[in-house]
């Protein structure tokens, strides 16, 4: 499971949508977002959050 995680992080900070990234992992748009979402945009808050 985590590296299909890490796929979809990847892909999407390479530049790709929910939609494109879907169609190549299999995942709808909807679970593709939700992986971006906790993973990705997770990390920046937290990121955002250590820098103060």
């Amino acid at each position: 499971m985590h590296l299909r995680h890490t796929a979809v992080t990847t892909l999407h900070a390479a530049g790709a949508d929910a939609l494109g990234i879907s169609r190549i992992m299999g995942h709808s748009p909807k679970t593709v977002q939700a992986i971006i979402d906790k993973h990705y945009l997770g990390e920046s808050k937290e990121g955002a959050a250590d820098e103060r």
